[in-house]
């Protein structure tokens, strides 16, 4: 099996051409992540990875990210653009003794400008104070925080990509609520690639689909191809809500998709409320 060739391309924003990764490559523990994973993302993008657990979500969110190389295939990023991750389990990600310094890692090793700049933009970005929280220990905090610590971290590197994995983990109410109003924010100045269990959540903003089934490729393509197709097999693997079926109600009665999440909401009747 051959090994990664990261190229670099016009063609789309991201692309993965025929993309395959195994962990435990040729031992007895061996295991297919992803097989012949195949898309392109036009720039501008707010990319929905979905489907179950196991189903290879957070592999593509690395391989996206520039964190792992595929054991099969080719994976493609434009010229000059720089791609963030931020883990699923914040933790993983850092490894720094405080906040200030965690945060500030990316901008001084990569050479962004005026990095206690970024370092104050990305920690107001996320809701936080950049003085309360500088000297504290960014493994100390409580879910959420770490969640949103995670996240500043990657702002902070002025990325043209932003990929996500789970960002809605150990976020209360309010922590879900600054995550849709700095994911809408964002989304006008970067692409977006946001691996969920929860795609509803972003159907208003959302504009591409990837849904994985075990490792492979179940549907990719814009919401309104899949809203608009019978795709009996796909919802079989989406998640089951009823915001899903409204939206594709919504978007067969009134030719479009949802302006605001709220028009998603549903009665126990499941209709439409405007």
């Amino acid at each position: 099996m051959c090994s990664l060739k990261l190229l670099h391309t016009d063609e789309g924003m991201l692309s993965f051409k025929s993309v395959s990764h195994y962990y435990g490559l040729h031992t007895p523990l061996e295991a297919a992540a992803l097989v012949g994973v195949d898309f392109e993302l036009p720039r501008d993008s707010v990319l929905l990875v979905s489907g179950h657990v196991g189903s290879g979500k957070t592999t593509l969110a690395l391989l996206a990210g520039k964190l792992l190389k595929p054991t099969m295939g080719e994976v493609r990023i434009s010229d000059h653009m720089r791609p963030a991750v931020v883990f699923q389990v914040p933790e993983q990600q850092f490894f720094c003794e405080t906040v200030t310094d965690e945060v500030l890692y990316g901008p001084r090793n990569f050479g962004i400008p005026d990095p206690e700049k970024a370092y104050d933009q990305a920690m107001k970005s996320v809701g936080l104070s950049p003085q309360v929280f500088a000297d504290r220990s960014p493994f100390k905090l409580s879910g959420g925080e770490k969640r949103r610590i995670a996240l500043a971290c990657s702002l902070a590197l002025s990325p043209d990509i932003l990929i996500l994995d789970e960002p809605e983990t150990s976020l209360d109410d309010f922590g879900l609520y600054l995550l849709r109003i700095l994911l809408e924010d964002l989304k006008g100045g970067m692409s977006l690639v946001l691996a969920t269990h929860w795609p509803e959540f972003y159907l208003d903003f959302a504009t591409h689909l990837l849904l994985l089934n075990e490792g492979k490729q179940a549907f990719f393509g814009t919401l309104e191809e899949l809203l608009r197709g019978d795709h009996e097999s796909i919802y079989n693997v989406l998640p089951k809500s009823k915001i899903m079926e409204s939206a594709k109600r919504l978007f067969l009665s009134r030719g479009r998709l949802p302006r605001k999440i709220e028009e998603l909401i549903v009665d126990e009747e499941s209709d439409i409320k405007c």
